[in-house]
């Protein structure tokens, strides 16, 4: 198995959904670093003052769609007024407790995302995606 993602950031208000896959990220790419984020607005500005640093493109960003304040779908519309620099540097992954088809087609459209997953994550899921990426 390829574990060659070097940043797993994930933007998830929910502290048990963080903690499941901070665990898995760990079993299946021991080296990675994770960053979490509580909130899309707190994720805006580390992409905004510490990008520039992120200079390689084996990261990922997992996505909740459902936060207060700014949800998912208002990060993504941020994101992607972001320098095409630091777009790159992330492939976007939404990580969501919502099984809705609607959600789904919406998320195929976005340019950004490269896949959605449903809560909770599974390690297949997880190997899936690195292997994918690496």
């Amino acid at each position: 198995m390829n574990t060659q993602i070097r940043s797993v950031i994930i933007i998830d208000e929910n502290p048990v959904d963080v903690l499941i896959v901070g665990k898995l990220i760990k079993i299946v790419c021991p080296m990675a670093s994770i960053t979490i984020f509580n909130s899309a607005k707190e994720a805006l500005v580390f992409f905004r003052q510490a990008a520039n640093w992120l200079n390689t493109n084996e990261n990922i960003i997992l996505l909740d769609l459902e936060m207060p304040t700014m949800d998912g779908w208002d990060f993504l519309k941020e994101y992607k007024e972001m320098p095409l620099e630091i777009q790159n540097l992330f492939k976007v992954y939404i990580l969501s407790c919502s099984n809705h088809l609607g959600d789904m087609l919406r998320a195929k459209k976005e340019s950004l995302v490269k896949g959605y997953l449903v809560k909770p994550l599974q390690k297949n899921q997880l190997v899936e995606i690195v292997n994918k990426e690496c």
